[in-house]
């Protein structure tokens, strides 16, 4: 999706959304506070867009899921800066779409591994698709095609 103002708006309001209203089960409100305003700066996404590749979830075009990745210094590696999905959509399959989205992506742009670094939130639906934690980041290494 092609980055415009409106579109950051839309991922800043749903991260930030997601941030308070998911990830507040697993850290205290001090935690969130600080991680809510840095979602909340739009500029953040905007300055980043050239570096990211990112996928979103809409549903009759309201945003309701975002992923975005990109390349590491390690040869054939991509990482996850972000996996979001609304709260009242979650436990439909939209997150896992997301991840196959990045998977295909990945492996079609020439990566053979995606790495990333997970909230605690996020962990277990990580492990439950198949990444394995490593050290501090959890590793997926993508097949080829037949």
């Amino acid at each position: 999706m092609a980055g415009g103002k409106m579109e950051f708006l839309e991922i800043s309001s749903l991260h930030g959304r997601t941030i308070a209203e998911v990830n507040s089960r697993d850290y205290n409100p001090a935690q969130i506070a600080v991680w809510s305003s840095r979602a909340q700066r739009v500029e953040r996404y905007y300055l980043r867009e050239c570096l990211l590749r990112k996928c979103v979830a809409l549903d009759s075009q309201k945003l309701i899921g975002f992923i975005d990745y990109e390349k590491t210094q390690e040869p054939q590696t991509c990482e996850i800066g972000g996996l979001y999905v609304a709260a009242e959509c979650q436990g439909h399959g939209i997150g896992k779409l997301l991840l196959d989205t990045v998977n295909n992506d990945a492996l079609a742009r020439g990566y053979r591994k995606i790495v990333l670094k997970s909230t605690i939130t996020g962990q277990s639906f990580y492990e439950h698709h198949g990444w394995v934690f490593s050290m501090k980041k959890l590793n997926i290494k993508l097949k080829t095609r037949n």
